[in-house]
């Protein structure tokens, strides 16, 4: 399996159902999808790029857990919860734009993204988890946006080129 399209009469993607398909390198999700759960695209090592539908409210635990090619997430207003370990371990995510729609960031939601570099996060964030950050050695750099009320004490953990955090409209 190299290639799918999920059409827009689909509004879930089961636990694990693309679990391990190394080949696959292109998926298209179309409007209409509602859930993609947990572990639902794992360890799909050849997937370059994803874009999910402003349909889709949580992604579920581990979705995208160590897709290791996985270069593009483009996530749409719409998106309100990022679960445990969504993006961990794709190492090879250079930049992520969550959408003003996210309320929480997960427990270890990008732990291990070693070139994640740019993270934008807008305001309505309001928690980032235990680790969610855990391990990305590349990011050097973050804004947190003023409507965000809980930061655990280890979600920048390991982040050992962060030098610049800054939060709202002041510097810190």
């Amino acid at each position: 399996l190299k290639s799918i399209e999920i059409p827009s009469t689909v509004n879930e993607i089961g636990i694990g159902a693309f679990q391990n398909c190394t080949q696959l390198m292109e998926v298209k999700l179309c409007e209409g999808l509602t859930d993609i759960k947990d572990y639902a695209f794992s360890r799909c090592t050849s997937l370059k790029s994803i874009e999910i539908p402003s349909t889709v409210n949580e992604i579920g635990i581990g979705a995208f857990q160590n897709c290791t090619q996985l270069m593009e997430v483009k996530l749409d207003n719409g998106l309100e919860n990022l679960t445990r370990e969504a993006f961990a371990m794709c190492t090879a995510l250079g930049m992520i734009q969550l959408p003003c729609s996210v309320k929480m960031i997960g427990k270890q939601a990008f732990h291990g993204c070693a070139q994640l570099v740019d993270v934008q996060l807008h305001e309505g964030l309001e928690a980032i988890g235990r680790h969610a950050f855990f391990e990305c050695m590349s990011l050097y750099r973050i804004k947190i946006p003023s409507t965000v009320t809980s930061i655990h004490w280890t979600a920048f953990d390991a982040c050992s080129q962060l030098l610049n955090v800054e939060y709202g409209d002041d510097i810190e």
